[in-house]
């Protein structure tokens, strides 16, 4: 199989960044005395003693990026970039780093065997073997499967396949040189496609002990997936890895350490849900009992870890500071002063405190204290994020309209239009002569958020979700400006999440591993409560979105990119990203009647604002919790119509029993057993609604939402109108017209970055009140 990577981060850029963007500061030997002075840190035994123990005596990396190939191998414009920017951040922290950029088969093998011969035979040093590039699974004689690495000189095996051996490296010659290292940890990883059969997975319980840990030897691994997987063109695997390790997720047992087994477990759980369920990240040790008992161990902020021998006299009173950041070029300034640009390698300061900050324009600035220690290198990474709305503004309308208005939960006086930060407000309105109603709001950073309440007179209204003279359920009210329809879905509480009995059938269909892979993220049930809103009758459509296009010149993330991913005839019915597709050409036909679909959550946000500066109105993406009670509309089972697959033809467009177009031998591994006359989109409102009238809320296209993605969502839930403003994917919901029953319920939730674009992707919109 042929590794198609074409992203910047992939799978073996965590080996690399395990240990370059792991904590704000840590404390390092230098790179002149890595090999020679020891990292000396406090943990904690199994007689509860805190005692010193000493890690490494530094840590050595062998960086390796193929892309310049040729004999038939595709070009990969990123895995030598990866490697120039992952050397650069291990430099920073003090690593003694060897990178090879494009290597030929010999310059291959002579660096690892330098590996061998070289820093491998410092026992107390940490290897890291990283390589990025293409890669290649043979099957052998005897039926298993060997994996290469290829260098770029390598021929295609197809066509010259005693050339190949003779220039690939292979999974037998990596084993023996992580057996001939005689460093006590080794960690090896690797972006490509081949078979890991050579590593055999030995997985143990992680023990709470750092001593245990460090005491034994290891050869671990990680591999981008699974044997038959191909690493994606949009891979998650970064933005997973700097949660769990920069914000200490990863650290399971929160002991200031994280270690190899505790972070594969944790890359393991939350790859597998971002990536769609494309990706299956592997990670083990080598069945061996000499080389699989020990773990590697990465330092936190809070892990205290020292230099265990005095710094030169030279040196006394001056330290180092380096700082490196997921946005190149950004201003560094320390106490006040500019110092240079990231990544800022080396600059020497005297001991003590300073004050840092990195800023650019566009990125909200960082700001830190830093700790300067004489003859140390101190490591800051400054992760800087995209400038945004950081307050939301409330308006209320009120029923008499010179009703009192208050803000229970905060100081200032309610003004119309008061800009609020984001959070949840309690709104108390009341009036002489009438009832009192109060209830709480959810705002969100940018959101302009309207709400109306209509008192009665001389009686205490009891506090209502859905306030008194909105309209009726079902009502329709239609824009202007598009001709899109909206209906009237009335306020309420629900159970959000898996039910037990949907539980006990996923499992019973997966498998209880996958279960806990792909579908754990939609519990703990729990009750939810949201406002009345108008949702969109149907998905946006293609002629709809064209408006937009033509009147604003927008380019969609699709056409920027010159590529979005589809399945047809031609990428031989798997999901490829391939040029020249976009929202007008998605890979199949489409009329304007059919929803828009290859569209990302950016553009879905670019379409609702456009939308609300023409209209007047508010619009925008429903929250998640909005989606599933919309979608749900009343119900408990896993679908509106209910739990019978039979059925399902006559509500949703989905993957059934009909085969593919044009392969008639082709069908669904897994499907409805029903026909519902379309393969890819169709036109929307082509099945029966749901009791709340709205049509395609499972099926069609996928929809996106507003809400960040967070695994974890569910236990963070405020009752009202919950939503997670964080994170750096985004929500979507509902399944599309090539899902399986298991992805086909209303519980289910995915998560994308924002500029994912696939052709069965596209939105509705939603709004909380209509203008008159």
């Amino acid at each position: 199989m042929i590794h198609n990577r074409s992203r910047t981060s992939g799978y073996l850029a965590v080996a690399a960044m395990l240990f370059s963007c792991f904590c704000l500061v840590i404390l390092l030997p230098s790179v002149s005395s890595a090999a020679n002075r020891g990292i000396l840190v406090k943990a904690r035994d199994s007689s509860g003693a805190m005692k010193n123990i000493n890690l490494y005596s530094g840590y050595h990396a062998l960086v390796v990026g193929c892309g310049a190939y040729s004999a038939g191998w595709p070009r990969l414009p990123n895995p030598v970039k990866d490697a120039r920017e992952v050397s650069a951040m291990l430099k920073g922290m003090g690593w003694e780093v060897e990178k090879l950029e494009d290597p030929d088969g010999k310059t291959f093998r002579h660096a690892l065997n330098k590996l061998v011969i070289g820093a491998g035979r410092k026992k107390e040093l940490a290897i890291l073997f990283w390589y990025s590039g293409h890669g290649q699974t043979l099957e052998e004689a005897d039926g298993t499967k060997l994996g290469y690495l290829v260098p770029v000189d390598a021929p295609d095996p197809d066509k010259d396949p005693l050339g190949f051996m003779n220039t690939a490296i292979s999974m037998r010659v990596v084993e023996t040189v992580s057996k001939q290292i005689r460093s006590k940890h080794v960690l090896m990883a690797f972006d490509s496609c081949f078979s890991g059969a050579i590593f055999q997975m030995v997985r143990a319980k992680p023990s709470p002990y750092v001593q245990e840990k460090v005491a034994w030897p290891v050869r671990q691994f990680i591999t981008a997936g699974t044997e038959d997987e191909q690493v994606p063109d949009r891979s998650v695997f970064k933005d997973v890895f700097i949660q769990g390790v920069r914000d200490g997720f990863a650290d399971m047992n929160n002991d200031s350490y994280i270690t190899g087994e505790e972070l594969g477990s944790y890359l393991q759980e939350n790859v597998v849900n971002y990536s769609r369920k494309a990706q299956h990240p592997q990670f083990g040790k080598i069945n061996n009992p000499k080389l699989d008992k020990g773990d590697f161990v990465f330092l936190t902020a809070s892990s205290g870890a020292v230099v265990d021998t005095p710094a030169p006299a030279s040196t006394a009173t001056q330290g180092r500071l380096s700082v490196s950041s997921n946005v190149t070029g950004a201003q560094v300034i320390v106490d006040g002063k500019f110092v240079g640009g990231t990544p800022l390698m080396s600059l020497e300061l005297s001991s003590g405190f300073h004050r840092v900050q990195v800023k650019k324009d566009g990125y909200d600035t960082y700001r830190t204290n830093v700790e300067i220690t004489s003859g140390r290198l101190a490591s800051l990474e400054a992760y800087l994020t995209e400038q945004g709305p950081k307050t939301a503004r409330l308006y209320v309308d009120t029923t008499p309209s010179d009703a009192r208005i208050r803000i229970l939960n905060i100081g200032p006086k309610y003004s119309q239009g008061m800009e609020l930060a984001p959070g949840d407000y309690h709104i108390e309105v009341s009036a002489g002569g009438y009832g009192k109603q109060t209830r709480w709001v959810s705002l969100a950073a940018g959101e302009d958020k309207r709400i109306s309440f209509s008192l009665s007179g001389g009686q205490a209204a009891a506090p209502s979700i859905a306030a008194q003279g909105q309209p009726s359920p079902g009502q329709i009210w239609k824009d202007s400006v598009t001709g899109m329809e909206f209906v009237w879905v009335p306020g309420g509480c629900y159970q959000m999440g898996q039910t037990d009995e949907e539980k006990a059938w996923l499992i019973k269909e997966v498998g209880q591993e996958k279960y806990e892979e792909w579908y754990k993220d939609e519990l703990p049930r729990h009750k939810v409560c949201v406002d009345g809103f108008w949702m969109g009758k149907h998905e946006v459509t293609r002629g709809q979105f064209r408006q937009f296009i033509t009147a604003e010149g927008y380019r969609t993330d699709a056409d920027k990119k010159g590529k979005a991913k589809i399945f047809n005839k031609s990428t031989e019915w798997k999901w490829k990203e391939v040029e020249g597709h976009n929202w007008q050409n998605p890979g199949y036909d489409q009329t304007d009647s059919h929803p828009v679909a290859t569209v990302s959550w950016n553009d879905a946000k670019a379409f609702s604002k456009w939308l609300s500066r023409r209209s007047g109105q508010t619009f925008c993406l429903p929250t998640e919790a909005q989606w599933e009670y919309a979608a749900r509309a009343g119900t408990t089972s896993m679908r509106f119509w209910g739990d019978d697959d039979g059925s399902a033809c006559a509500y949703a467009n989905i993957a059934d029993k009909t085969a593919f177009p044009g392969d008639p031998g082709k069908k669904w591994n897994s499907r409805f057993e029903c026909n519902d006359g379309f393969f890819f989109t169709a036109p929307v409102g082509s099945f029966k609604p749901n009791p709340y009238g709205l049509y395609d809320m499972l099926g069609n296209v996928w929809e996106w939402c507003e809400d960040g993605y967070d695994s974890k969502a569910y236990a963070k839930h405020s009752t009202m109108n919950p939503v997670i403003t964080s994170g750096s994917l985004r929500v979507n919901r509902g399944g599309s017209w090539n899902d399986i029953p298991s992805y086909v319920r209303a519980a289910l939730r995915y998560g994308d970055s924002a500029d994912y674009r696939y052709a069965g992707m596209g939105f509705r919109l939603c709004l909380p009140q209509v203008r008159h």
